[in-house]
């Protein structure tokens, strides 16, 4: 019983693990087309991801090889969530900005051919 106590333990990091990542990967992304010394952003961005990557793993697995699998599926799972999470915020963002874009020119259809 308290080995698979364990096992959900490790999972539920392995997800808090994975969204942190993936989150930081995202926020990257988002912030080099603007970053100025773009190469440092990458770099520094790349590293803080790997640390908490690495640094997770090493501290949630404590040696055992059954919880260091439990966080990888949960740091899968934790890819899954975020990717789903920032796909329906982009998707309703420009949806919205669609709509502002329609108003804004008045029209919301094709132009007709003649």
């Amino acid at each position: 019983m308290t080995i698979l106590i364990s096992v959900l333990i490790a999972f539920a990091q392995g997800i808090l693990l994975g969204c942190a990542f993936f989150y930081v990967l995202w926020l990257s992304t988002q912030k080099i087309t603007g970053a100025k010394p773009e190469v440092l952003w990458f770099i520094g961005a790349w590293i803080t991801r790997m640390t908490l990557a690495i640094g997770g793993f090493y501290l949630i697995g404590m040696g055992n090889w059954l919880l260091l699998l439990a966080s990888l599926c949960g740091f899968i799972v934790g890819r899954y969530l975020i990717s789903r999470f920032i796909g329906a915020n982009v998707k309703s963002r420009e949806a919205r900005i669609g709509r502002a874009t329609e108003s804004s020119t008045g029209a919301n259809h094709a132009p007709e051919s003649r």
